[in-house]
């Protein structure tokens, strides 16, 4: 079930924007890459997804990479 835990995974990365951002101070996650798998009769045992973090200032993506491993501590990922 990586599949199902990656798409989970990227669902909760974006509500740390709408949710801890001011629109006016402005982020976006962007996740531009997701790979499961290599056939589709078969469930895959891994999913990566490689994405960006962009501010407008230095200082507001420093929360961002701590809020994401502190929600995959949480999961148990």
């Amino acid at each position: 079930m990586p599949f199902v835990a990656a798409s989970y995974f990227i669902t909760q990365v974006q509500t740390i924007v709408s949710r801890n951002v001011d629109p006016i101070q402005g982020g976006v996650v962007t996740f531009g890459s997701f790979h499961a798998g290599t056939t589709n009769n078969v469930i895959a045992e891994t999913a990566e997804v490689y994405g960006t973090i962009r501010t407008l200032t230095q200082e507001m993506s420093l929360p961002y990479p701590e809020a994401r491993a502190s929600d995959c501590r949480r999961r148990g990922s």
